[in-house]
């Protein structure tokens, strides 16, 4: 089967996800024996004759004390190691006070991990939701663990996934859903390995009843693949394709509401995304804008490293934009400003949804999206509302952040990183997580008690942009500084782009290293499992 025939099949086993989703039954995330936690990530497998694109999803229930009573994931490389799913047996949560630590999982394929035991390196940003690395020497990747609060998703949604099609080449396809009484309609956008098809119509499937972690598959009579999806909460859910033809993908879907847009639903916001290793273009872009609220981008600001090509803090005025009242839209950016990304996909979210915490009820709204321009298939991200630019409100916070970032070189094919840190009067500090297992940094291992320093600088407008940058070749700002101890200190060239007092992204536009992540305030740690004593305390939140 070629790739497009296997990009019309995932496609139809998405949708009939939504549908099915709206007969799963209602549950709550805490039972005897424990709370149970969805988490997905993706990234660079070293094992398998890795480097190897993987995804991997699941839900696990964790009791108070940090043992793993109970869970399941769905792990595929694509070159063979598909487990669709696996049975999760046993584990440890350990965290300490910064919400800082490592869970283990024991699952039953001793290809996984280290002998069938994967360990993951965590941040708590608070009690629901942590920021997640494989940190193990199997693998390295990104992705997130979320407080599982419901089993049943239902009535609009939007979506979008990344990954590789049935011929090894770079897919990103994203849209929006309706469905209602077992019916549903719709439109989608694709980008498969260049070739772009916007505005098609949606298929159907077949679908099993979930199980007790909220997780159930999708086939049809049109269909040659398998995907599977973990339920979140009534309004999201993660989704991973288990296809056996060698074609994968991760991604999510979330509700949106009332299901009504307008053109005055995008106004100023920060957009992130990143598209690889999924052999593809490996590439990362961040920015803001602002809109006229009726069609017109009227100015922006963004960075992107393609590869080593770095467009850095590239300003533009006269974009366009759209979106229907279904929440389907685009925005396009003056070509070549933003090197090669100019059209993205853009499918709105409940105004009431936090796209980077989904538990979180603050700091809500925005859009999923997917990068349509032909020389960057695989890319998506996110479209966050930028409600709050003040610079105090950021770098003059003595709040926590919790941060994390995937990241790839010219030397070594991926290193993840996760952590905690503050901003006080412009100064950052620091303290993670990172998984080196390729070496960047000469260990080759994941590393522990790594520091992050800085002195991030408020652009002239960043009242209006939001940007800061902690760069290598002014006397100031100073670049970030990471250091793994024992090791060389490491500069990289960082730009954030803030969104709100709680929420920001990085990106690294080194040239020969590249990276895109989140930052969001560090919350309540009160009811993380296993938590030790002297947890930070939680702080205000502003938006």
């Amino acid at each position: 089967m070629n790739r497009k025939a296997y990009m019309s099949i995932l496609l139809a086993l998405v949708f009939m996800a939504f549908a099915f989703l709206t007969g799963c039954s209602s549950g709550s995330s805490k039972s005897a024996t424990g709370t149970t936690y969805v988490f997905y990530l993706s990234g660079s497998e070293a094992s398998n004759g890795g480097p190897n694109f993987y995804t991997a999803a699941g839900a696990v229930t964790i009791d108070s004390k940090g043992n793993v009573t109970a869970g399941e994931e769905d792990y595929n490389d694509g070159f063979g190691f598909l487990d669709a799913p696996t049975p999760i047996s046993a584990g440890t949560l350990t965290v300490d006070a910064t919400g800082q630590g490592t869970l283990t999982l024991t699952v039953g394929d001793s290809n996984l991990g280290v002998s069938g035991v994967e360990t993951l390196g965590v941040q708590f940003v608070n009690a629901n939701h942590a920021l997640i690395t494989q940190f193990d020497l199997s693998a390295t990747s990104s992705g997130s663990l979320d407080l599982q609060s419901a089993t049943k998703a239902s009535g609009n949604f939007a979506y979008a996934i990344a990954g590789i099609d049935s011929g090894g080449f770079p897919i990103g396809i994203g849209g929006v859903a309706t469905v209602a009484s077992g019916s549903m309609t719709g439109v989608f956008d694709v980008n498969d390995d260049g070739t772009v098809l916007t505005d098609q119509t949606l298929s159907t499937g077949t679908l099993t009843t979930p199980d007790t972690f909220g997780r159930g598959t999708i086939t049809g009579t049109e269909l040659a693949g398998t995907l599977a999806y973990y339920v979140v909460g009534a309004e999201v859910v993660r989704l991973i394709s288990d296809d056996n033809t060698g074609a994968l993908g991760i991604g999510s879907a979330y509700g949106q509401g009332t299901g009504t847009f307008s053109a005055a639903s995008i106004g100023s916001s920060v957009f992130a995304i990143s598209g690889g290793p999924n052999y593809g273009v490996i590439y990362v872009a961040t920015g803001s804008f602002a809109t006229d609220g009726v069609s017109v981008v009227t100015s922006g600001i963004g960075d992107v490293d393609e590869e080593g090509g770095v467009f850095s803090g590239e300003t533009f005025t006269n974009g366009a934009y759209a979106l229907a009242s279904n929440g389907y839209g685009n925005v396009t950016i003056p070509a070549e400003v933003l090197g090669d990304v100019s059209l993205l996909g853009v499918y709105a979210v409940d105004p009431t949804l936090n796209l980077q915490d989904p538990n979180n009820t603050t700091g809500g709204g925005g859009a999923l999206i997917v990068d349509l321009d032909s020389f960057l298939a695989g890319g998506t991200g996110v479209l966050i509302p930028q409600t709050d630019t003040t610079p105090g409100d950021f770098t003059g916070s003595s709040s926590g952040y919790a941060f994390g970032a995937q990241a790839y070189s010219n030397s070594t094919p991926e290193f993840d990183l996760a952590g905690v840190g503050t901003f006080t009067a412009g100064a950052f500090s620091g303290t993670g997580l990172l998984n080196d297992v390729y070496g960047y940094f000469g260990t080759a291992m994941p590393d522990a008690g790594v520091t992050f320093t800085g002195a991030p600088l408020a652009d002239a407008d960043e009242a209006t942009t939001g940007r800061y940058a902690l760069f290598g070749f002014n006397a100031t700002p100073n670049p970030l500084v990471v250091t793994v101890v024992p090791g060389t200190p490491e500069d990289f060239d960082v730009v954030i782009y803030q969104a709100s007092g709680t929420q920001a992204y990085w990106l690294n536009e080194q040239g020969d290293t590249l990276w895109l992540g989140p930052i969001e305030q560090q919350g309540s740690l009160t009811g993380v499992p296993a938590l030790k004593k002297g947890a930070v305390k939680s702080a205000k939140r502003k938006q």
